[in-house]
């Protein structure tokens, strides 16, 4: 038995870390031995041996991998396919308006849906407002449903609201907004 000069407990011979503090202790006179005879052993016999460099591509290659498994990720998964529950509904398709707030702004035409985008995008409050003024756009709850009447991919939908206040009523909306199954609040 020896005693740790850190902590003055005693502890075997063979251990190299104290089991109470875990200081390193002075080996035993075997124990150095044989990590210095083990070490020459290994020396002799990697001796003319080199470990395989990397190159630069080496390092290209396992970046760009890299970054792949990265984007796969951050898509979780779905390999950029939108699903089929976010999906914007088709012609001749049910569904439901939505763009993540409680209401949906809809244009009575596709001119003012336009102009209803613009005014949004810019935050323009005025212009939005003199809109609703002229009765050139309503609002309908969020998950209003709607049949896609025409679609102009990227762009804007027009639509007949199928329930509601404005029942019947025709109007456009950008092509995002109506998707095929209810959306979820945040």
């Amino acid at each position: 038995m020896k005693v740790c000069e850190q902590c003055l407990r005693e502890c075997d011979e063979d251990f190299i870390y104290c089991p109470h503090c875990g200081t390193q202790t002075q080996r035993s006179a075997e124990a150095k031995q044989s990590v210095e005879s083990s070490t020459e052993v290994n020396s002799a016999v990697t001796a003319g041996k080199t470990r395989p460099q990397m190159g630069c591509s080496g390092y290209v290659i396992v970046l760009v991998l890299l970054v792949i498994v990265v984007a796969l990720v951050s898509l979780g998964g779905s390999g950029g396919k939108t699903t089929n529950e976010d999906a914007p509904a088709r012609i001749g398709e049910l569904g439901y308006l939505f763009n993540g707030a409680n209401t949906v702004v809809l244009g009575k035409t596709k001119a003012d849906c336009n102009e209803l985008s613009t005014f949004l995008e810019a935050k323009d409050r005025i212009g939005l407002a003199t809109m609703i003024l002229a009765n050139r756009v309503y609002s309908v709850p969020a998950n209003t449903r709607a049949l896609v009447l025409a679609s102009n991919w990227g762009a804007v939908t027009r639509v007949r609201i199928m329930e509601g206040e404005h029942f019947g009523s025709e109007a456009w909306i950008p092509y995002n907004f109506v998707q095929k199954s209810p959306g979820r609040q945040h």
